[in-house]
Formats: structure tokens, C-alpha cells, sequence
């Protein structure tokens, strides 16, 4: 975690200017997002083997703004067009972005060794 927080250019570089480059408050809003938006995809995978397109939705958006909170637009983009889309292309449009959202949370996770600290719990 170190080398990532002494780069030149930081890894989350609109985060970390909002806290004042604080690599430490970085990585705790990190883990916060990682828990909160891990649970949420759960719930928007169980949603969506249920057929309920309308709770995909609803998930979709409010994680969509947590994405673009730490900066990953696309993802962020991908989760928003959930929202916008017709029913024929719903489905595709919604594991499109599952798939920029799981890579999100591989991203936040590797920054922060959450996976690393979970093993130690």
C-alpha cells in the first residue's frame, strides 16, 4: 500500500485532494465504499435473479454516485446506463456494468489489502 501512496500521482487522485491527501483518511473511505457497495452488489445480483429490474434500478443509481465519489466514472457511467435502459437491452446493460463494478471493488480492495486483512480476522 505504501508504493501506491507515494506515487507521484496518486491512485484515487480526486479523492485524495477532496481529504487533503491524506493517505490514510484515502483509505479508509476505500474501505467504507468497498463494504457498502460490495453488500449493495450483492443485493443488485439477487435483484436481478429475481426479475426485479425496479430494485436493479434503484441499487444501479445510489451506486453510481459512490463511484463517482472516488472517482471511477466509468464505472459510474456503466451503472447509470442500468437506469436508462429499455427493456430489451436491460439485462445486458445491467452485467455490462456488474462487470466495471466488480473491477471497481478489485481496485479499491488491492489499494487498501482488505483482502489481506481478511485473512488475518
Amino acid at each position: 500500500m505504501d508504493a501506491a501512496h507515494h506515487e507521484e500521482h496518486p491512485a484515487y487522485p480526486a479523492l485524495a485532494a477532496l481529504l487533503g491527501n491524506d493517505a490514510c483518511r484515502v483509505s479508509v473511505v476505500l474501505c467504507v465504499f468497498h463494504h457498502t457497495v460490495g453488500g449493495d452488489l450483492r443485493r443488485m445480483e439477487h435483484a436481478a435473479v429475481a426479475g426485479e429490474w425496479m430494485r436493479v434500478r434503484e441499487l444501479a443509481h445510489r451506486t453510481a454516485w459512490g463511484c463517482r465519489f472516488i472517482g471511477e466514472d466509468r464505472a459510474a457511467d456503466a451503472l447509470e446506463a442500468v437506469g436508462h435502459s429499455v427493456p430489451d437491452a436491460f439485462v445486458k446493460t445491467f452485467w455490462g456494468a456488474h462487470g466495471a463494478l466488480v473491477d471497481v471493488l478489485d481496485r479499491a480492495a488491492a489499494f487498501t489489502d482488505i483482502r489481506d486483512r481478511r485473512h488475518l480476522d
